[in-house]
């Protein structure tokens, strides 16, 4: 279990680093995800080690069964051929193989639970990566939506406090007040002198088109023929 525990260390660190120094959370997920994938293989290739060493081991206790086996039956024959002294040497060799069977079976127990620890814990954590998938897809799309919220929030704020057509009114008011101080200001500065000489000369050049006129039609300048 020293080795799950080694990775879940692990991982906690890369959260944590990942988190403090993350401008991106899109990719922070993903590369926590990818970590935790890459952890997942090199766990699984020592799950399968410890397998494998489970596999010697049982194979070790069937040769040492074997074998023990194998000097029981001779330790049989001695004494079926009346020799005592083969025989007590035949099981001394059968006492020290099976004694070895002893100890071998009792580490492939222990190497067997060990595995199917190493199992589980494996299966859970492929299940936690499944669920880290599952919650990437939730993360992201309610940053999403935080995101567009933000956004919408942002342009009416902003929308609030410059409104665009009342400014449009005040400028237009602001437009308005010139033109009529303007004109009100031309007025005031004509000259009254310069008004009445241009009357005065309207009145002449009207004088003499009617002294004209009454020329031609044989009209004296008393208005009468």
């Amino acid at each position: 279990m020293g080795l799950f525990a080694r990775l879940g260390r692990m991982l906690r660190s890369n959260v944590n680093s990942m988190l403090d120094a993350a401008e991106n959370p899109e990719k922070t997920l993903e590369q926590l995800i990818r970590d935790m994938e890459e952890n997942y293989r090199q766990a699984k290739e020592q799950v399968t080690q410890a397998m494998v060493d489970e596999r010697r081991i049982q194979k070790k206790v069937a040769e040492l069964k074997e074998e023990a086996a194998s000097w029981k039956s001779k330790a049989q024959f001695a004494v079926g051929k009346g020799d005592d002294a083969l025989a007590k040497a035949a099981l001394v060799r059968f006492k020290a193989s099976q004694d070895l069977v002893d100890q071998y079976d009792k580490e492939q127990q222990r190497q067997a639970q060990a595995v199917e620890s190493l199992k589980q814990a494996l299966t859970t954590l492929e299940n936690k990566i499944e669920e880290a998938k599952r919650k990437k897809k939730e993360l992201i799309t309610r940053k999403r939506i935080a995101e567009t919220k933000m956004q919408l929030s942002t342009t009416a704020n902003e929308v609030k406090e410059t409104d665009a057509f009342a400014e449009f009114d005040r400028i237009a008011t602001k437009i308005e007040d010139m033109e009529l101080k303007s004109g009100v200001m031309l007025e005031l500065s004509a000259d009254p002198l310069k008004s009445e000489v241009k009357l005065l000369e309207g009145a002449s050049e009207v004088d003499v088109e009617l002294a004209k006129l009454k020329a031609e039609m044989g009209v004296d300048g008393k208005g009468g023929a």
